[in-house]
């Protein structure tokens, strides 16, 4: 796999799958096919039976959808007053996102990010609804004890991205730039707050210091070829995500931060690459939200130079000795490459298998056998 990206191709058809259960539910299914087949407009890519099931998928998620929002705005899990803040958030994205490849109804993302203005406190914030879902979830999971600056920062990326409803912005950029980066000690929060005020077009030489502190807090492996921030103990995301799955969506939170800063194309990059390296059997990232966030990184991705302009050189050794040298020039390096060894083994001998990245391009890689 010479890049992040042309490893997505082999895992779309697991991701596609057809819509159901309740509002996240739907979208656990629904937003990845929606995901999947941007990614393949975006890249040009040709494969007409996911593509035709996902847009059946996407059709049938989109109507039932619809049918969680509230009477007088607004989305709850199962279509129960009252709305849920930060869920519609979460679906005006996902209804924006659809919009660039199924037809949704422009009245609907109109009304849904109007709900969500009039929400908003004088101060620009929006509170948190921690324990709204479900009771057990105490509501005092504070998420770096800055519950209002994570909810604000979530639902402002929503509301304002894209440009949009730019007029109502200032006051909600006021609030977020009113906590100065180093008081911000979770990288998942740090990188929402990013996020959120690179929605409202704020530049990011103004945001300097934040995206110095997130680089900061980063995890880099061994071989340096991977980064990755992990999520603070004790601490859920905006929708209690913990453990593997909180350290994935606090990744791609960052990675979408870094991309969009164009900061740092060598820490994204392999970031993306870690991302792809927690994917579970079923190609996706082990919860709802740790999938479509990735998704939305790698997607991301497919628009910024984050590999590097240069040729890979991988060297195949079979018992210590050189028999392939595979090369992959900058123009290919969105190509899964697949090469057979099948002449090269005799039954009865044992082989050692190397694959050296001569490039040190941080290539991904499978190795199948069949017998």
């Amino acid at each position: 796999y010479p890049s992040t990206f042309s490893q997505l191709v082999e895992g779309l058809d697991a991701i596609v799958a057809m819509p159901s259960g309740c509002f996240e539910q739907t979208s656990s299914t629904t937003y990845p096919n929606v995901l999947a087949l941007d990614y393949l407009r975006r890249t040009g890519k040709s494969a007409p039976e996911v593509e035709a099931k996902a847009r059946q998928y996407i059709h049938l998620g989109y109507q039932r959808l619809i049918g969680f929002e509230v009477d007088g705005g607004g989305f709850d899990w199962f279509g129960n007053p009252p709305a849920n803040r930060t869920l519609t958030a979460y679906g005006l994205m996902e209804f924006e996102d659809m919009a660039r490849v199924h037809d949704v109804d422009p009245r609907l993302i109109e009304r849904t990010r109007n709900w969500l203005l009039r929400q908003r406190r004088g101060n620009g914030s929006w509170s948190n609804e921690a324990g709204m879902l479900d009771d057990g979830l105490a509501s005092s999971v504070q998420r770096g004890g800055q519950p209002d600056l994570a909810s604000t920062a979530y639902i402002a990326w929503a509301v304002f991205g894209g440009g949009q409803a730019a007029g109502e912005a200032p006051a909600t950029r006021s609030y977020l730039l009113g906590f100065p980066a180093q008081t911000i000690d979770d990288p998942y929060v740090l990188a929402l707050t990013i996020n959120g005020l690179l929605a409202m077009e704020t530049p990011p030489s103004d945001l300097a210091g934040h995206l110095d502190r997130l680089e900061s807090l980063k995890r880099v492996s061994e071989d340096g070829k991977l980064v990755w921030w992990e999520q603070s103990q004790g601490n859920s995301t905006t929708f209690y995500g913990s453990g593997q799955a909180g350290s994935i969506e606090t990744t791609a939170m960052a990675s979408l931060a870094l991309l969009r800063a164009n900061r740092s194309a060598e820490n994204a990059r392999a970031a993306l690459q870690w991302l792809v390296e927690q994917k579970d059997a079923r190609g996706t990232w082990h919860s709802t939200q740790a999938t479509i966030l990735a998704l939305k990184a790698l997607l991301a991705g497919t628009d910024k130079p984050v590999a590097a302009e240069q040729s890979r050189r991988i060297e195949i050794r079979l018992g210590g000795e050189t028999h392939r040298e595979v090369v992959i020039p900058p123009d290919q390096s969105d190509v899964l490459q697949m090469i057979s060894l099948s002449d090269l083994l005799l039954p009865g001998n044992d082989y050692a298998l190397e694959l050296i990245d001569r490039s040190n391009t941080a290539a991904g890689f499978q190795v199948a056998f069949q017998y």
